[in-house]
């Protein structure tokens, strides 16, 4: 069946996007292989997320903060590093085609009123347009980082899943969106919808929404239209933006140089992994300062998780993700890795990271504080500026950040399996709180892929599902700001001595500015000696030019990193 909802583009205003599932068959997925990690998200794994009511009915849920890692997606990394045979014409690595579609609008005429019928024409992507020897990144017709069809399913499912929670008007005390009329509860500011500029993650919001509120009987003849917002991808904060914080790359200095990085970092185990990767799978390291380990979690989970073949030799996961297989030994040792720089110092890093996102995330949870928000018989007003639903779309490294940030010894956790679901519930206790622990009206209830975890939080009691709201007010307010700190020491220092060594020395400034000019007059005369002398010839030999090669393997990719958004 074809499912789709329209959604309007905050940034641009006038342009529509809404994504679809071909209906032609594909063979079933998660079937070549007996065991699958949970990164893979299989059905299964998906259904055990289902999120129970709170118990005791002297509360009502007032509002939902939901941050998800998009579904399934092809890989992020060209091939070529994974290991030798990877981009072999015979591999089913080689080529990666998608039948997931894109379709957009053209902009809304201006002549138009609102409520107007118009003639609407669509237009759909199709990465088809390069022929041999010109090729797409991936050898067919998906982007990197591109959602699947399987990440279609696993997010849909996570549509139903909230469906179920939150929409059940059976469960009084959970039901999100009381006192609101049914064909308004998906409107601003009801529902409001944020994600980074990256098709993965703005079409898993997508998809999760049209299983939130989309119904199986309905032929969607009337498109639902849902603000988007977003921001320019080098600007955008839902993960550690160096850019925007140099700060955060003298953090990862720290944290690489410390002494309990060194020593694992330069074991016996990890110098035998690396070796094996060296000699045995032929691996190679990006030219972005990685190295093979560093993508390893990317060329394994891309490919077993999509059922394409594992090399034998690390084709031997057997479902014991503590285990010692060769295969779960990488995972590890490359999450380790990653997540190192996460824990390290009390988690200095994703707090100054995740300052700004906690920071849109908490002025609407202090939104719920308002006295008019509920009565004494616990009914919710149509307040008409507090949402009751927020959905960020986003990466693991959005979730792992947070998470870290709260105290969670994420060093002890696994990467965040596609399609994770992080919620924050908030919660209005009525008179006579059955809840001794809570001091104030307001309480939160903290959920990870259907778990309640704020027990694990500081100060929270142990057995109680509900936590008083103050506990997470209190634990992110000291890093919760969008004026950080971000001025990155040692650039600041260099550039400071630098400007006054010059400013000082009025010599050597004269001296650098002659010994520019007579450079450039010997640099200018040897080119156009060269230019006189030789027959022109092109800069590119197509018969030998190396597309796989080709210098942009450094687009959009963050040194710690290692999904990269």
């Amino acid at each position: 069946m074809t499912r789709q909802i329209t959604i309007v583009c905050h940034t641009c205003c006038v342009l529509l996007l809404y994504y679809y599932l071909p209906a032609k068959a594909i063979s079933a997925p998660y079937t070549r292989y007996e065991f699958y990690p949970k990164y893979c998200s299989i059905p299964s794994e998906i259904q055990s997320r289902r999120i129970r009511p709170v118990e005791k009915n002297n509360t009502r849920l007032i509002q939902v903060n939901a941050i998800i890692r998009h579904g399934s997606r092809t890989p992020y990394f060209d091939g070529e590093y994974c290991w030798k045979g990877y981009r072999s014409k015979k591999a089913d690595t080689s080529k990666w085609d998608c039948g997931l579609k894109t379709v957009q609008a053209a902009p809304t005429s201006r002549a138009l009123k609102a409520g107007d019928d118009g003639f609407e024409m669509m237009f759909e992507k199709k990465y088809d347009a390069l022929k041999s020897p010109l090729r797409n990144e991936l050898n067919g017709t998906c982007q990197l980082g591109q959602l699947l069809e399987t990440g279609y399913d696993q997010e849909f499912e996570n549509g139903k899943i909230l469906k179920e929670a939150y929409l059940n008007e059976s469960r009084m005390n959970m039901y999100l969106f009381n006192g609101i009329l049914a064909n308004e509860t998906y409107m601003e500011p009801f529902t409001y919808y944020r994600a980074d500029d990256f098709q993965r993650t703005m079409m898993s919001g997508q998809i999760l929404l049209s299983g939130l509120f989309g119904n199986d009987n309905d032929d969607f003849s009337q498109n639902i239209k849902i603000k988007v917002h977003t921001a320019d991808r080098s600007n955008d904060i839902l993960e550690g933006n160096f850019h925007l914080c140099p700060k955060l790359n003298d953090l990862a200095s720290q944290a690489y140089a410390s002494p309990d990085f060194i020593q694992k970092n330069t074991s016996e185990d990890a110098s035998k992994l690396r070796n094996m990767l060296k000699d045995e799978l032929k691996s190679s390291a990006p030219s972005n300062g990685r190295e093979p380990i560093d993508v390893m979690v990317d060329c394994l989970m891309t490919t077993i998780c999509t059922d394409r073949s594992l090399p034998i030799l690390v084709n031997d996961f057997d479902g014991n993700e503590d285990g010692s297989s060769l295969f779960m030994r990488l995972i590890k040792f490359a999450t380790w890795k990653w997540l190192f720089l996460y824990q390290f110092n009390d988690a200095a890093f994703p707090k100054l990271a995740m300052g700004p996102l906690w920071t849109e995330i908490m002025d609407r949870i202090r939104l719920t504080l308002r006295k008019d928000m509920i009565d004494d018989e616990g009914n919710t007003g149509s307040n008409d500026d507090i949402p009751r639903l927020l959905l960020y779309s986003a990466h693991d490294v959005t979730i792992l950040s947070l998470l870290a940030t709260l105290g969670f010894d994420i060093m002890n956790m696994s990467i965040p399996a596609y399609a994770s679901l992080l919620i924050i519930e908030i919660h209005a206790v009525l008179e006579n709180p059955a809840y001794d622990s809570l001091i104030t009206s307001r309480a939160f209830r903290l959920l990870y892929n259907g778990e309640t975890i704020n027990r694990f939080i500081k100060g929270c009691p142990k057995d109680e599902e509900l936590c008083d709201l103050q506990i997470l007010m209190n634990l992110v307010e000291p890093f919760a700001t969008r004026d950080r700190d971000c001025m990155s020491s040692l650039t600041s220092r260099t550039t400071a001595e630098d400007d006054s060594f010059i400013s000082n020395s009025p010599m050597v400034s004269v001296t650098i500015v002659l010994f520019s000019c007579l450079i450039g007059v010997m640099v200018t005369y040897t080119v156009l000696s060269k230019k006189v002398n030789e027959p022109d010839e092109t800069i590119f030999d197509d018969d030998n030019y190396d597309n796989s090669k080709d210098s942009n393997v450094m687009r959009e990719i963050n040194l710690y990193e290692t999904e990269v958004i």
